[in-house]
């Protein structure tokens, strides 16, 4: 079994004020790559490692320090060169020499891959230029300044050029709670994530009520989703999201119940609720619902009756 087992090396680069979660997200994605070797251990098929200024301790940018395993001169060959973000990479695009050194390091790569903001630190060494790539969405016009050359996509979570990987963020699949409630205040909300280009698929929108026809056709062209929780929001606000519009504009649409103290008990409750509202606004009831996924977030006690409760949470699909 260990002879057929391919182990590709991984070069993990660390700089002062990288972003653990950047590094370390990867780190452990590449070590679940694994198999059972059947003597109770595992064969896994990559090797990691860190590789800095100096085979010395290189403090986050949250504090703990990661300790670089190997100097850039004197690391040992590797298939995979990453990249991360973080603050420090706002004096890592400055730095001469160590964008010398990762730019060494690239070429010994089969493939050199970045994530969030570390993707700038890759542009100002040039190697980008003329490439598409992609990067933390926030950080979005400083990002830019660094590689004006580079072809970048605002909208993409990650772009695969081959040899070269970028990345918008290690989380950059992500649950948004957002524009609860109907007032200008959401609407604005709903328009600060778009603009920021926290949008896209992979991005779903948890509740937002108040979404315009506008925001809802750009969410349906980013491929933003919205986990709808019909009972809570009318409960709460006499109003809810309008999913009728959502559906016909192509938005993906999720059937998400909120919490008990709203009225929202299980997933049957909330079909019933949604089903209701549509028939009041005359809409196509088995089109939208039938095309509707739902999933529900709630509390162990909840598994068996509907009182409100703190315990940990559990995603159920039906």
């Amino acid at each position: 079994m260990a002879d057929e087992i391919q182990v590709q090396s991984v070069a993990h680069v660390v700089f002062e004020g990288f972003t653990t979660l950047d590094m370390y997200g990867p780190v452990q994605a590449f070590a679940s790559s694994r198999v059972p070797d059947g003597d109770g251990g595992w064969h896994r098929f990559f090797n990691q490692f860190t590789i800095g200024d100096s085979p010395a301790a290189v403090k986050s940018g949250e504090g703990p320090s990661t300790m670089a395993d190997y100097s850039f001169e004197d690391a040992p060959d590797f298939d995979i060169l990453l990249i991360p973000g973080g603050f420090g990479t706002r004096a890592a695009v400055s730095n001469d020499a160590l964008l010398a050194k990762i730019a060494a390091m690239s070429a010994k790569a089969d493939v050199t891959a970045t994530v969030c903001t570390g993707s700038a630190v890759l542009a100002r060494t040039g190697l980008l230029d003329g490439r598409p790539a992609t990067s933390n969405k926030v950080a979005w016009d400083w990002v830019l300044e660094q590689g004006p050359k580079v072809d970048w996509k605002r909208q993409a979570r990650w772009v695969d050029d081959g040899d070269i990987v970028t990345a918008g963020g290690s989380t950059d699949a992500v649950i948004n709670h957002v524009a609860e409630g109907i007032n200008g205040t959401v609407t604005a909300e709903i328009s600060h994530m778009l603009d920021i280009g926290m949008s896209g698929p992979g991005q779903v929108y948890v509740h937002a009520t108040d979404a315009t026809t506008e925001q809802l056709a750009q969410m349906a062209d980013d491929g933003t989703a919205i986990a709808w929780s019909p009972r809570s929001n009318l409960d709460l606000y006499g109003a809810t999201t309008p999913a009728d519009v959502a559906h016909t504009l192509g938005v993906p649409l999720t059937l998400a119940p909120d919490w008990t103290w709203s009225g929202s008990m299980n997933p049957a409750h909330e079909l019933s609720c949604a089903s209701e509202w549509l028939r009041s606004r005359n809409s196509d009831i088995n089109d939208v619902t039938s095309s509707t996924k739902t999933f529900y977030i709630r509390t162990k006690e909840d598994l068996h009756d509907s009182s409100p409760s703190s315990s940990p949470s559990e995603i159920v699909s039906i």
